[in-house]
């Protein structure tokens, strides 16, 4: 027999192993480490998220030419809780309001919000039946209007004017 062999024999004939203790233990560490690395890869699936708010509008005026650009939408639907304060509004790209000011110069630029929403509506919330005018020198034929959800930074509508 050769050295090779009297190893081999010998291992087998020598059946001890790992103690219950130790054995106990790995399989616990190894069960926790994969567990903890499923549960990493599965809340992976879940994305960001973003906002669950929405605003259907359609536009019911516009007026371009005069001393005063401004355009008018209706809101057909809201979904979400969305307040106004909560939303920014966006022509062209350039901000026109960040939901702080209802009652602007108009000369300058701004938003009014008029309530003819749902009579169930919360008090200060975007609801169906409510107006906003936008008052701007970006209000042209062709500019996109955007409604930004300012907690998540999503848009939640956006339509281009029209004639």
């Amino acid at each position: 027999m050769t050295k090779i062999s009297k190893k081999i024999g010998k291992m087998w004939k020598d059946m001890t192993g790992v103690s219950p203790i130790i054995a106990v233990i790995l399989m616990v560490a190894i069960t926790v480490v994969l567990a903890a690395t499923i549960y990493v890869w599965v809340s992976g699936f879940g994305g960001s998220g973003g906002t669950s708010a929405a605003i259907s509008m359609r536009q019911t005026n516009f007026v371009e030419g005069t001393s005063e650009n401004n355009v008018t939408y209706q809101v057909l639907n809201a979904k979400g809780g969305l307040g106004w304060e909560d939303i920014k509004i966006t022509v062209g790209g350039t901000e026109v309001w960040d939901g702080s000011d209802t009652t602007p110069d108009k000369s300058s630029g701004g938003v009014t919000i008029s309530s003819g929403g749902e009579t169930d509506a919360e008090e200060g919330k975007i609801a169906a039946g409510d107006t906003i005018t936008i008052y701007d020198d970006a209000v042209t034929h062709g500019a996109t209007v955007t409604i930004i959800d300012i907690s998540s930074d999503t848009p939640i509508w956006s339509a281009a004017i029209t004639y």
